[in-house]
């Protein structure tokens, strides 16, 4: 693409063609939330330079990053095929990343079912193939696709084979430097083959940094199991990673199931309850994104896990899950699904016992322990169990992520109970996991279905159907209901404090105070009062701030004058973008003024904005000795310079590092500032003369801020211009780099033409803009 940007640096699309170099680089280092944030971006830049190609770029590697790191086929598979329409156009069908779009597709087939779909696979790849050579750098990806297919299929030593072909192909066209990107098909064609010893000696020879964090990952994990299946258990525990640290790229889900199986199976991990947990949420998340086959190998592999630990009830619970994903597969008699149905039916064989006694009901730490105790008292599946026993039942299912089997459970209760008021319970907690599981809609007609109550079973059906309704994201709804408990005259506070939440979310502020005020009239002292703060702040009620204030222990005189006080240093994030932390001063309760500018590679320049922010830290201060928890007795509240007793509010630093400066998230800018920063570098002029800058710019109602430290330097060149004195000797020297802000309304002409007379007066070498 590069000559694709440099047409679009000449042409003034410097954001697109910047984005077009990062958003390979964050696909392949598994920045997922930045590959989002630089799509939604990059695309309306593309139609707008009117580019196809770009847009085909973007959506190639935008599905890249969905399909082949994160394994969300279910709600991507409609975008590779829409990209697949839009490669193919007249407009469109040269441009390189057409061919991209075929492995885009044969990709999300491989995530939904490989083996279920290895015919039109291997038929796509092949025909792909035949339209281009190795010179093309998508001719490795076909390739590699082509090989997974045979893999899926059962077909190791052709998988192989077509290995040794691809890279005789890439040699003969002096491809060598791609050759590397082959050594993951073929480790996991030696693997399946059983040929441990060459796959790691492939592993070992892995160098391929264009694959950036991802395929350094992918590799890892492969010599995790090779080593294991070797024997090498120091270098297999080494190896293998920490599950959190794959939590957000499911595409290593399944290689990490397989290097922990070896490892359990070589002795160098616990086979344990947390393994248990951990392969289950990787199972769900696959589940969820509709991964079936690879979530079918996860419930089987969970099963072989359970059944040799000894929890054979959860063996039969992941048997289950196992039983209702293989009936998602496409073709569960295809060749690649039978080795891990023999697999599963071994695990149903050897539970095919039955359990040699039924201990009671009891309560364990250990939600898995507790589970086999549970299972083996009573027979859950059939039973009518009584209200301890169905609480503890539903309680572990729920934990251990088996909502289907809790659903079961709870219908069962519903439908043996002897009367309406036995019904109850069994019915809320049957509505809640309906909801969990994202049946929301069928949860609310079985509250529904509860006929009149009144009295506390009213209010018990009412929280349940509100909890509902937010799980389900309906405002418009969520606030019909809370309204009309609202208007009742035994209304909790607390749904009173949740409608003025949805109000401040949905825009009315006015409406949203007054709701905040009537909450705080009943709650107790701090659980509605900042709320009060934040919305009376917000419309200028500086009263109200004022009387909440004081209720929080704040030291701030009644009346009705705006609070603008020097309350010291935090650190604010703006929505837009969120990984940036600016210094702010706060001039009030949930009020301040920012002090420190954005930088021009910010969207927008955020100096001197005016704001509101969210009261509570966006994260916990550091603890030092004692550490306020719930139970805190602690009667104060502390706000910077504060050192009165006072209640714990959210912004407490009490019994914290003195340095800790807390960082809040923006609400609304009050009153922008209004600023265009630009960035200044060069040699450094010395102290005085950065001194009349500052001044210079002063003058313009701007600001300079140096940002470089005292040991930043900058190579003066062997050749210069005539400067019009003394060149600087060639070499390294002290430099400064820095931003300076001036107002949007100021003439930048004007500031540009006194920066260069103040530069040639003093002889600085500097740049800007």
């Amino acid at each position: 693409m590069t000559e694709a940007q440099r047409g679009l640096m000449r042409r003034g699309h410097v954001r697109l063609a910047r984005a077009l170099d990062e958003l390979p680089s964050l696909v392949v280092d598994e920045e997922h939330d930045a590959v989002d944030a630089l799509v939604a971006e990059a695309l309306p830049l593309a139609r707008a330079a009117d580019n196809p190609w770009l847009e085909v770029f973007i959506r190639h590697w935008e599905l890249q990053s969905r399909v082949l790191n994160r394994e969300r086929v279910k709600d991507s598979l409609p975008l590779a095929v829409e990209l697949l329409e839009l490669s193919s156009r007249p407009e469109t069908k040269d441009c390189p990343q057409s061919v991209c779009a075929t492995q885009d597709l044969a990709s999300c087939y491989a995530t939904l079912d490989g083996p279920g779909y290895v015919s039109e696979r291997l038929a796509v790849a092949r025909e792909t193939l035949a339209r281009i050579d190795p010179t093309w750098p998508c001719y490795l990806c076909i390739s590699s696709e082509l090989v997974d297919a045979l893999l899926d299929g059962g077909r190791a030593e052709e998988a192989l084979a077509e290995v040794g072909r691809v890279r005789a192909s890439l040699l003969e066209r002096d491809q060598r430097q791609t050759c590397p990107a082959l050594i993951r098909p073929r480790v996991d064609a030696l693997f399946a083959l059983g040929r441990f010893e060459e796959a790691l000696m492939e592993l070992e020879q892995w160098d391929e940094p264009a694959s950036g964090s991802s395929g350094e990952m992918a590799i890892r994990l492969r010599k995790a199991r090779a080593h294991a299946a070797l024997g090498q258990l120091t270098e297999a525990k080494n190896s293998l990673p920490d599950p959190g640290s794959i939590s957000k790229t499911p595409s290593h889900y399944s290689a990490w199931i397989r290097a922990a199986q070896a490892l359990v199976k070589a002795g160098a991990i616990r086979n344990d309850a947390d393994l248990g947990a951990v392969l289950r949420d990787m199972r769900a998340a696959q589940e969820q994104n509709g991964a079936w086959f690879l979530a079918f190998e996860s419930a089987a592999v969970g099963s072989e896990l359970a059944l040799g630990r000894g929890a054979r009830a959860t063996a039969r619970l992941e048997l289950r899950q196992a039983q209702r994903l293989f009936a998602e597969l496409r073709a569960p008699g295809a060749p690649g699904v039978a080795s891990w149905v023999a697999r599963v039916d071994a695990v149903r064989s050897a539970l095919g016992e039955p359990d040699p006694r039924r201990p009671s009901v009891d309560q364990d730490s250990d939600v898995e322990a507790m589970w086999e105790r549970a299972a083996a008292a009573v027979d859950w599946e059939t039973e009518a169990l009584s209200d301890d026993a169905l609480e503890v039942v539903l309680g572990c299912l729920e934990q251990m992520g088996y909502l289907k089997e809790a659903e079961e459970v709870a219908e069962r209760a519903v439908n043996v109970a002897a009367s309406p008021e036995q019904a109850l319970k069994p019915r809320l907690r049957w509505a809640e996991l309906l909801s969990r599981g994202g049946d929301a809609e069928r949860a609310l007609r079985v509250l529904a279905e509860l006929g009149e109550l009144e009295g506390e079973e009213f209010w018990l059906r009412a929280r349940a159907e509100v909890d509902v309704l937010r799980r389900l994201g309906d405002d418009q709804r969520l606030r019909t209901r809370l309204v009309a408990l609202c208007e009742r005259a035994d209304a909790p506070p607390g749904a009173v404090l949740l409608l003025s939440e949805l109000e401040q979310r949905l825009g009315d502020t006015a409406r949203a105070l007054q709701l905040a005020l009537r909450a705080s009239e009943a709650l107790p002292r701090g659980e509605a009062d900042w709320k009060v703060v934040e919305l009376a702040t917000e419309l200028g009620a500086w009263t109200e701030v004022r009387r909440a204030a004081n209720r929080l222990g704040m030291p701030v005189e009644l009346g009705d004058a705006p609070i603008e006080e020097e309350w010291g240093l935090v650190q604010v994030v703006f929505p837009d973008d969120p990984q940036r932390r600016l210094v702010a001063l706060r001039t009030g309760p949930v009020t301040a003024r920012v002090l420190e500018l954005s930088g021009p590679t910010a969207d927008t320049e955020h100096g001197d904005d005016r704001l509101i922010f969210d009261p509570e830290p966006v994260e916990p201060p550091p603890t030092h000795g004692h550490e306020h928890g719930p139970d805190c007795d602690h009667e104060h509240e502390h706000h910077a310079g504060c050192d009165e007793e006072h209640e714990h509010g959210p912004d407490c630093d009490h019994g914290h590092d003195e340095d800790w400066i807390p960082v809040f998230a923006v609400r609304t800018v009050v009153r922008p500032g209004g600023l265009s920063s630009f960035t200044i570098d060069g040699l450094h002029p010395g102290d005085a003369v950065l001194q009349r800058l500052a001044d210079l710019l002063d003058a313009f109602g701007g600001r300079l801020e140096v940002r470089s430290p005292d040991d930043y330097s900058v190579r003066v060149p062997e050749l210069l211009p005539d400067l019009g004195w003394p060149r600087p000797k060639p070499g390294e020297r002290p430099g400064v780099y820095g931003f300076f802000a001036i107002p949007r309304t100021a003439d930048p002409g004007a500031v540009h033409l006194a920066l260069r007379t103040l530069c040639r007066e003093s002889r600085a070498l500097l740049v800007w803009p």
